[in-house]
């Protein structure tokens, strides 16, 4: 009869010394997984431009209706003007760059052409949405009475890395043109939320308003009137932004100009210029 022994290579193969290499090589692989996990947090996304139909929906969402054509004119109770509701498109130029806590800077360059959504509102305001692309949207909430022109609020919602920060600007005074006056004070505040820390700033600045200009728009020969914004920026990031828009008789940007500089734990730097397509807008 015989028996077969185990030999000191199978002892060893499956002894402490095995048992050893398999919890350094599960080790390995968790490290590995969680290194991974860490890249893909922090590598930079790119952008996706915002679809004429993502645009229309949005529009059509917010505005309530999808058969109704608002004409842009005033309520019989208001007293200012405001462009035709829809979306609108801009022939686009520039880039920005962002930059957000432990997140590696992005250079994201704009796309030919960005949609802007215009929604009308009560008491002569619209609301302006322009779509940079996916990662930067910007909210503008603008209202009109007898030819005083107002910023109520803006939002800047961008993804940087795997953040969603939004920043909340509102203005006191908030004025930007203003019938028998070429220049306007203004104060603002930036609030950041969604971001891995605290971001707040002040902005002082002024509107200055210009001589009206022609632009064409579309084949057409529109009168616009030139608005000249530059902000001093100071608190958790500081820096300047001077951005210059030309508007329409409703108030419509028909071209926009804007340089940015903020730097501080969240750095914003951009540099674009946006020329409006046509005054009809889609809906």
């Amino acid at each position: 009869m015989s028996f077969n022994k185990a030999t000191d290579s199978d002892q060893t193969t499956s002894g402490p010394h095995s048992r050893r290499r398999i919890v350094l090589t599960g080790v390995g692989a968790i490290v590995i997984l969680a290194a991974s996990a860490v890249a893909w947090a922090f590598w930079p996304r790119g952008t996706t431009e915002v679809s004429r139909e993502e645009a229309l929906k949005d529009f059509r969402d917010r505005a309530g209706s999808t058969t109704t054509e608002p004409t842009g004119e005033p309520n019989p109770t208001d007293t200012g003007s405001t462009p035709a509701a829809g979306v609108y498109t801009y022939r686009a130029s520039g880039e920005e760059t962002v930059k957000l806590g432990p997140f590696p800077e992005e250079t994201r360059p704009l796309p030919e052409t960005v949609s802007a959504v215009v929604v009308s509102k009560p008491k002569s305001c619209f609301d302006f949405t322009l779509n940079f692309f996916e990662e930067h949207t910007e909210d503008t909430l603008y209202c009109d009475a007898d030819g005083t022109f107002t910023l109520e609020s803006h939002a800047k919602h961008q993804k940087i890395g795997p953040a969603s920060p939004t920043a909340n600007i509102t203005c006191d005074p908030r004025v930007l043109t203003a019938p028998g006056s070429a220049s306007q004070d203004l104060a603002c505040k930036l609030e950041l939320e969604g971001g891995p820390m605290k971001v707040t700033a002040e902005f002082e600045g002024v509107a200055r308003t210009g001589a009206a200009e022609k632009l064409t728009i579309g084949g057409k020969q529109v009168t616009v009137t030139p608005v000249t914004i530059d902000y001093d920026i100071t608190g958790s990031v500081s820096g300047s932004w001077h951005e210059k828009l030309w508007l329409t008789a409703e108030r419509m940007p028909a071209r926009i100009e804007r340089k940015l500089d903020l730097k501080g734990p969240a750095t914003f730097h951009e540099d674009i210029e946006l020329e409006l397509t046509s005054l009809s807008p889609a809906t």
